[in-house]
């Protein structure tokens, strides 16, 4: 169990330095989960973030987290004895599964969260037998939809959105069962732990935003938005919302999986109610292995902080 904490964030390299060293000095047999608050005016460069996470890998929270929060503790240079775990109160896990062998996994996983909120899992499913697969005896709440094989798991998140189901909560995570063949063989099981195990970095609109955040550098993709099947693809998106694209190239984390906020939510659920068929548009399977909706949303998703 990790303890929470917040300190504000000091243009000042070294006083923010010396104000960490200070308070890890004070309570190095705890364990911390450390905020680096900043107003969103004035974000700490590359060069700082730097720095100091060769103290400490903190996390960096614009000032949203500590409204968010529902007791925030701040360090003040001196030895603090107890904290206050600052999480959501309730979450939703929308869960996509075409391949049933991983949901006992994921939900044993997932109970984690349901120790210390109030978890919902909305599992998503083109299985048969689904009840089969989901372990006795679990804390979450598993409400079982049915879907058809269309959109793989994107057209189940934009579902979630498009009937406003994300409303009563804090939170919502976004996993799956599907395939991703340009990654190691492992790589679901680590970003899935990652973010099952790491819920304190989820104030921010979406995974993709943390960009100093190791552990999933590695799921990062960088592609060029001129002349590629997958570009033509957004581009179809970008019309449908209206959106004037001007960038040349864009990063989106491999796999779809992230937390996001009920803004983020209500932001997508905005674009959706301007073309509520957008959640049908997708094509029929098998896919071929580029530039279908489904991987123009797999980017779409990543770049819509952007558009807030």
């Amino acid at each position: 169990m990790h303890d929470v904490y917040y300190i504000p964030y000091n243009p000042d390299i070294d006083r923010l330095s010396i104000s960490l060293y200070t308070f890890l000095l004070h309570n190095i047999k705890l364990h911390h989960n450390i905020h680096v608050v900043y107003e969103e005016s004035n974000p700490p460069s590359p060069q700082h973030i730097e720095q100091i996470e060769k103290i400490y890998p903190v996390i960096w929270s614009g000032t949203q987290v500590i409204e968010n929060a529902l007791h925030p503790f701040l360090i003040e240079n001196i030895k603090h004895e107890t904290s206050v775990d600052i999480l959501p109160k309730k979450v939703a896990v929308v869960y996509h599964v075409h391949y049933p062998t991983q949901v006992s996994k994921t939900l044993k996983r997932i109970e984690r969260l349901s120790k210390r909120m109030t978890t919902d899992v909305f599992l998503y499913h083109t299985c048969q037998k689904i009840n089969e697969y989901i372990p006795k005896n679990i804390s979450s709440n598993v409400i079982t939809i049915p879907i058809e094989n269309l959109g793989r798991d994107i057209r189940s998140f934009l579902q979630f959105i498009n009937n406003n189901m994300f409303e009563p909560y804090d939170m919502v995570l976004k996993i799956h069962t599907k395939n991703t063949t340009y990654l190691d063989r492992n790589w679901r099981d680590q970003f899935e732990s990652y973010l099952i195990d790491t819920y304190n970095t989820c104030f921010g609109h979406m995974i993709s935003c943390n960009e100093h955040i190791h552990s999933v550098k590695k799921f990062k993709i960088l592609e060029t938005i001129i002349n590629t099947n997958n570009s033509h693809s957004m581009s179809r998106l970008y019309d449908f919302f209206n959106i004037n694209n001007k960038k040349s190239q864009y990063t989106f984390y491999a796999g779809t999986m992230f937390w996001c906020d009920k803004v983020y939510c209500k932001l997508l659920k905005r674009l959706i109610d301007m073309h509520p068929t957008v959640t049908d548009l997708f094509e029929t399977e098998p896919l071929i292995a580029d530039g279908t909706m489904a991987h123009a949303w797999e980017r779409f998703l990543g770049q819509l902080p952007d558009y807030i």
